[in-house]
Formats: structure tokens, sequence, C-alpha cells
């Protein structure tokens, strides 16, 4: 599971490294990532704790060297236009959205900022991407498909994952 973790940590930091180095900055101002996340600051998601580790691994420290500005709805949804208009506002240089809900308003307020979903559920009918092999526009990331094989398959990958597995539900 570890590998697996590694994987899509690296494989998320890359494609954001990716996006940030293919805009230029200034020398003076640091590379800025807006992230858009469901959890209060206090707690922030396993996803934004594993991507700020990536990008460790990769050379980039917050406040050294990289700038990481949050925003969380703390379970208000309402939050998500306002959260979003924030963070477009100040211009960074990648925005880390969780899901197709934290993407979608982003989405509708830029199309230049470079938009990486760590965790998109059919991004091709809910309007994020054009095509999984072109996607078009700014969005890219993860996407989780939810048909019957390739759930079997996920099954097939936690029974690998976890041996002692007994149930799932």
């Amino acid at each position: 599971m570890n590998n697996r973790r590694t994987f899509l940590t690296s494989t998320g930091a890359g494609i954001s490294l990716t996006a940030l180095s293919a805009r230029g900055q200034s020398p003076k101002r640091l590379p800025v990532v807006g992230a858009l996340m469901s959890h209060p600051p206090d707690k922030p998601p396993a996803l934004l704790r594993h991507f700020i580790a990536g990008l460790r691994e990769l050379g980039w420290e917050e406040r050294r060297n990289i700038v990481i500005e949050q925003r969380y709805t703390d379970g208000a949804y309402t939050k998500l236009p306002e959260l979003a208009a924030e963070l477009v506002q100040l211009s960074p240089d990648l925005i880390l959205a969780g899901t197709n809900a934290y993407a979608d308003p982003v989405r509708k307020l830029t199309s230049s900022i470079p938009i990486v979903m760590a965790s998109a559920i059919d991004p091709i009918g809910t309007g994020l991407i054009a095509s999984f092999r072109r996607p078009g526009g700014n969005i890219t990331g993860i996407a989780w498909d939810q048909s019957p094989g390739v759930t079997g398959k996920y099954v097939e990958f936690l029974r690998e994952f976890v041996p002692q597995l007994q149930r799932l539900g």
C-alpha cells in the first residue's frame, strides 16, 4: 500500500511541478499552490499531507521555495464559490482541488490557472474534461472509474494490499 501511495503522491506532485515550471515566475515571487479542501486547517486531509510530503521529496519546502495557500469549506459546501474566488484572485501557479465538487467552481472562474484534481469521478460526464485522451482546458489529475469491471479491480488491489481482509462493504 505504501508503494501505491508513494506512486500516487509522486505522480500528483510531478503533474503539479510540471504545471509550475510551465508558467514563468519572476525571481522575487515564490511559486504559489492553492489548495481547496473540505477539512479544517487543524486537521489537514491526508491528500494534502501526502501532496506536501511529495513536494518535499522533490525539493519543494513550504515558505522556503514554495507557498501553499489553503482554503477549507469545513463541511459548508456553500462556501465553495467564495473560497474558489479567493484562490483565483491570488493568481496561484496551480490549484489543487480534492474532487469534482472542488474543481468545478474553480474551473468556472479561470481557464488559465492549472487545476489538479486528486480524485475525480466521471470527469467527462460532469463536464470537467472533454476526454481522457485529450482533456483540453486547464484541468488534470486522477480519475476514478466506478464501472463494475473497474470496481472489481479495486477490490483485487485491496485484497493484495490487505491480505487478512475478511469483510468488505
